[in-house]
C-alpha cells in the first residue's frame, strides 16, 4: 500500500511539472512577458497567415502572403501594422528598420511593407 502511495505521489509530481514547462513555453506568454519587458519577441505559426511583434512594449501585426518563387512557394510580402498607433509617440525609423531586419532573418525573401501610419514616417516628403 505505501508503495502504491509513493507511485501516485511520484506520478502527481510529473504531471505539475510537466504541465510548468508547458505553461512556461507558450508563445502567448512569451508574448506577453516580452511587451511588459519591452523586449523583442516574435511569434509566428507557419500554417497561419499572421504573426505577432512585440518591441519597446508594443504590439505588431503581420499579414503573410505566399507566392511563388524560383525555390517554390514561399512567403513573399509580409504587411506590418501597430495594434495601438496611438502608442507609437518615440519610436524612430531605427526602430522599425530594426523590426524589419529580425523579420527577414524569417523570411529573407519577403518585402516588408508598413501599414499606416508607419508607412507615412517612410513616405519622401514633398
Amino acid at each position: 500500500m505505501q508503495w502504491l502511495f509513493i507511485l501516485v505521489l511520484i506520478v502527481a509530481v510529473a504531471f505539475v511539472a510537466y504541465s510548468l514547462v508547458k505553461y512556461m513555453n507558450q508563445p502567448q506568454r512569451k508574448l506577453h512577458r516580452a511587451k511588459e519587458t519591452h523586449d523583442f519577441y516574435l511569434h509566428d505559426e507557419p500554417q497561419v497567415d499572421t504573426l505577432k511583434i512585440t518591441y519597446k512594449g508594443l504590439a505588431f501585426e503581420g499579414k503573410k502572403t505566399l507566392g511563388a518563387t524560383e525555390e517554390g512557394f514561399e512567403v513573399i510580402s509580409i504587411i506590418l501594422r501597430p495594434v495601438n498607433p496611438k502608442r507609437l509617440s518615440g519610436m524612430t525609423k531605427d526602430d522599425f528598420y530594426f523590426i524589419e531586419r529580425e523579420v527577414f532573418i524569417y523570411y529573407p525573401n519577403a518585402d516588408v511593407l508598413w501599414d499606416d501610419p508607419v508607412k507615412q514616417l517612410f513616405q519622401p516628403s514633398s
